[in-house]
């Protein structure tokens, strides 16, 4: 790949735009979740996964979450049990509702995004 890049300079400039834009999102993945415990990384990350449903015109706040624990603790760099535990403890702070493994209420959005 770096070779072609050397030799064409539209491929060189889509690489390290590429680069940047990854580069961006981890930066801002950072800055949403670095420092906050793990109940906030939670309530930010749901908040997160609400706002862009309501940006592609969908308003229910019950969402199925299209993530395993094990995924969600990956992403918010935490362990499953503590992702577990903290959907716990934001069910009994009266935030959310949860369902099955994959499907959430959101019973105070205002509530989670203060929260996070």
């Amino acid at each position: 790949m770096f070779k072609v890049a050397e030799k064409d300079p539209s491929v060189a400039a889509a690489v390290i735009k590429f680069l940047c834009r990854d580069n961006g999102f981890i930066v801002e993945k950072l800055r949403r979740y670095a420092n906050k415990h793990a109940e906030a990384r939670i309530a930010a990350f749901l908040v997160e996964f609400y706002e862009m449903h309501l940006r592609i015109g969908r308003p229910e706040t019950t969402l199925h979450l299209p993530f395993s624990r094990e995924e969600i603790a990956s992403y918010l760099d935490l362990k499953i049990e503590t992702v577990s535990r903290s959907f716990k403890s934001l069910e009994q702070q009266n935030l959310i509702t949860l369902h099955r493994v994959r499907t959430v209420t959101l019973n105070s959005y205002l509530g989670l995004k203060g929260f996070s």
